[in-house]
C-alpha cells in the first residue's frame, strides 16, 4: 500500500490490486465537482465530471485546486478590492460636492439620496465579491475550518446586504413623505430614526463577525498558498486592524483609511499569487516583506 497527499493536506491510502492497479481507499473528493473517490482507481477518471483522478490527490496547495474554483474566488476578491476603490473615490467625490452644494445653499437632499444610493450599489457589489471569494473548494472535503469561516462570512454577507437595502429603501421613503407634506411628518420621522438606528447597529455587528471570518478564511488560504507574510498578516490583523479603525481615529482621523489600506494590500498580495497561478500554474513570486 502506498499514500498520496490529499486536498486535505491529510494522506491517502492507495490500494495496490494483484494486478498492480491502486485505488483510492480513504475520503477524498473530486478538486473540480466534489464527487466521492473512494474506491476509484487512481489512474481513471472522475465519473461526474471527467477530472483524471490524480489530480485530486496532489495535496492541498491552491495551485493544485480545480480552475473554475480559482476563477471564482480570483473575481471575487477582484469585486472586493475595485469595490472598496470605488467607495473610496465616491467618498471623496461625495465630500466635495456636498461642500459646494451647502456653499451654493440648495439641492442637498436629492444630492443625498444619490449618494446614498451608489453607496447601496457599491455595497452590494463588493458583498457579492466576498460571496463569490467565499465559493466552496470542491476537494476540501476535510477542511473543516475553511468550510466553517466561509459560511460565517455568508451569513454575515446576507445580512449585511438586507440591512443597506432596507437602509435605501428608508431613506427614500423618508424624502417621499417629505415631498408630499404628510402631517404625521414627526411620528414619521422618529420612527425612521430608530429603525435607522437598530440597522446601524445589525450592520456593525455583521460587519465585526465578517472581518474576522474573512481574517480567518484569509489565514487558511495563505496557508494553502504558502504565504507565511499573508497568514502572518492575517493574525496580526486581527487585533490591530479594529484597533486603528476604533482608537486611531484620535490620529488626526487617518486610523480607519491607515486600517482600510492595510487590508486592501493583504487581500491584493493573495489575487496576484491567484492570478499567477490562474496564469502560469505557480503561485507569484512576491517579496517576502519583513514582519
Amino acid at each position: 500500500m502506498s499514500t498520496l497527499p490529499t486536498s486535505s493536506n491529510q494522506p491517502v491510502a492507495v490500494a495496490v490490486g494483484g494486478g498492480g492497479s491502486a485505488t483510492v481507499n480513504q475520503v477524498a473528493t473530486c478538486i473540480q465537482c466534489g464527487y466521492a473517490l473512494q474506491g476509484l482507481p487512481t489512474a481513471g477518471k472522475c465519473p461526474e465530471c471527467g477530472t483524471a483522478v490524480a489530480d485530486s490527490l496532489r495535496g492541498f496547495l491552491l495551485q493544485f485546486a480545480g480552475r473554475q474554483y480559482l476563477e471564482t474566488i480570483t473575481k471575487g476578491l477582484s469585486f472586493v478590492l475595485n469595490g472598496i476603490l470605488a467607495m473610496v473615490i465616491l467618498m471623496i467625490v461625495g465630500f466635495v460636492m456636498a461642500f459646494g452644494l451647502v456653499t451654493a445653499g440648495g439641492g442637498l437632499t436629492a444630492f443625498s439620496v444619490l449618494l446614498t444610493g451608489a453607496s447601496t450599489v457599491i455595497s452590494l457589489a463588493i458583498l457579492w465579491g466576498y460571496w463569490q471569494f467565499t465559493e466552496l473548494d470542491p476537494g476540501s472535503a476535510a477542511l473543516d475550518t475553511e468550510r466553517s469561516s466561509r459560511k460565517v462570512v455568508r451569513v454575515a454577507v446576507v445580512v449585511s446586504a438586507v440591512v443597506a437595502v432596507l437602509s435605501l429603501l428608508i431613506e427614500l421613503s423618508g424624502v417621499a413623505g417629505s415631498a408630499r407634506g404628510t402631517g404625521a411628518g414627526a411620528a414619521v420621522d422618529t420612527t425612521a430614526a430608530v429603525i435607522n438606528g437598530g440597522l446601524r447597529l445589525a450592520s456593525a455587528a455583521a460587519w465585526i463577525v465578517q472581518f474576522f471570518a474573512v481574517m480567518r478564511y484569509t489565514r487558511l488560504l495563505g496557508q494553502r498558498m504558502p504565504d507565511a507574510f499573508i497568514v502572518k498578516r492575517c493574525s496580526m490583523y486581527m487585533w490591530l486592524l479594529p484597533v486603528l479603525q476604533t482608537v486611531g481615529i484620535l490620529l488626526v482621523g487617518l486610523g480607519p483609511l491607515i486600517a482600510l489600506v492595510m487590508y486592501w494590500n493583504l487581500l491584493d498580495r493573495l489575487r496576484k499569487h491567484l492570478k499567477s497561478i490562474l496564469a502560469t500554474g505557480a503561485p507569484a513570486q512576491l517579496p517576502k516583506m519583513a514582519g
